[in-house]
């Protein structure tokens, strides 16, 4: 029987109520749709209640959610399961650009939640190189500092994102361009190029020896 959409649009005042409804969805999984099953999970999240039982099944049918569920979403769920079937099924099924801001925090989010795969890494990162131009300078410098300290090696994108950064270089904050610096060290990508145009595009005072000296570069360019 399937229950009419209104229900699950309600306010659920009672944890044991939506405890309830969430337990029955859980045993009656084929009979409700992957909307009204992610409605449940979010208010479960919401009031603080586990769910193991409908968590289960959606982690056992994730490709239906991972274009459902935002990061927030699997931040709010505490399970670190999710984080990993999740990216998994964004290798099999192929990650959407929604925007440059949201495969950013992807990038950071999935690392911090200790996601290793690197095909997750590089789809993000081919997702990124192939829509570089929507990414605006400080956008730039973010993405490359997500991927370094993820600690996943995109030399491909780096040499992209040089290229792009080279064209813009005018267009960046000084203090930008040495976390961009410091993002190429911290990943040992060499971008001799790019470090040349950061330094003709920032003040005397922040020559080389100083961007080296603040960015703590380990590496030769």
């Amino acid at each position: 029987m399937r229950t009419a959409e209104a229900f699950f649009e309600m306010n659920f005042p009672a944890p044991e109520l939506l405890s309830a409804v969430a337990h029955v969805m859980s045993r009656r999984y084929e009979f409700f749709s992957t909307n009204e099953i992610a409605n449940v999970a979010r208010r479960c999240a919401h009031a603080e209640i586990g769910a193991s039982a409908l968590m289960h099944q959606i982690v056992k049918h994730i490709d239906d959610y991972i274009h459902v569920f935002s990061l927030e979403d699997l931040e709010r769920f505490h399970l670190s399961i999710i984080w990993q079937v999740t990216a998994n099924a964004f290798v099999r099924l192929g990650p959407t650009f929604d925007s440059p801001s949201i495969l950013v925090a992807s990038v950071v989010a999935y690392a911090a939640h200790g996601v290793t795969n690197p095909d997750f890494y590089d789809a993000l990162a081919n997702a990124a190189a192939n829509n570089i131009d929507a990414f605006t300078p400080e956008l730039l410098v973010k993405l490359t500092k997500a991927f370094s300290t993820a600690g996943v090696s995109q030399k491909y994108l780096f040499n992209v994102v040089a290229s792009t950064a080279i064209a813009k270089i005018d267009r960046f904050k000084h203090q930008d361009l040495l976390v961009l610096a410091w993002s190429y060290s911290t990943a040992c990508v060499v971008a001799p190029t790019l470090l040349e145009a950061i330094n003709s595009a920032i003040p005397r005072e922040l020559d080389a020896g100083k961007i080296a000296n603040s960015v703590r570069v380990k590496h030769d360019w």
